[in-house]
């Protein structure tokens, strides 16, 4: 069974201020990210427990926490990847208008 971890942000945590604060942003990505984290390795080890003693009672309930935190783990680790201290292109549209 692998242990999953919350990699580190690809920026300082006060790198994308004003718009995203420091303290926002470490409980995100260290609290409710790595919540995720957690989640999945519970599920993970829940599993593996089932399988050694022939018991699979809560094996459907780890299924959905596999489920669930193993997709919030890869969605936040694209949200942190798509973010950026340098920002993007101007918005456009309805966006720019507003």
């Amino acid at each position: 069974m692998s242990d999953y971890e919350l990699d580190p942000l690809p920026y300082k945590y006060d790198a994308l201020e004003p718009h995203i604060s420091e303290q926002v942003l470490t409980w995100h990505h260290d609290t409710h990210h790595q919540g995720y984290v957690n989640g999945w390795n519970a599920a993970e080890e829940t599993l593996a427990e089932n399988r050694e003693a022939g018991e699979f009672g809560s094996s459907a309930g780890a299924l959905r926490n596999v489920t669930h935190n193993g997709s919030g783990h890869i969605l936040h680790d694209l949200f942190w990847q798509n973010m950026s201290p340098e920002g993007g292109d101007e918005p456009e549209g309805a966006l720019a208008d507003r």
